[in-house]
């Protein structure tokens, strides 16, 4: 799942999968959906720095 603007279509969506389906064979593209969701709060949440750095729990 990954949120795309408001601006984004779903005709845009469209026409960019035909390009993709032209240019190159991918066994995926068949699969894309776009679609909204109407959902609760969400997070999005950013780590900063290297995983390496992070305590054992």
């Amino acid at each position: 799942m990954i949120a795309q603007l408001h601006s984004i279509t779903k005709a845009m969506v469209k026409e960019a999968i035909e390009k993709v389906k032209n240019k190159k064979l991918n066994p995926y593209v068949s699969s894309i959906l776009f679609q909204e969701m109407e959902e609760g709060d969400c997070l999005e949440m950013l780590h900063v720095g290297a995983y390496d750095d992070e305590k054992n729990v």
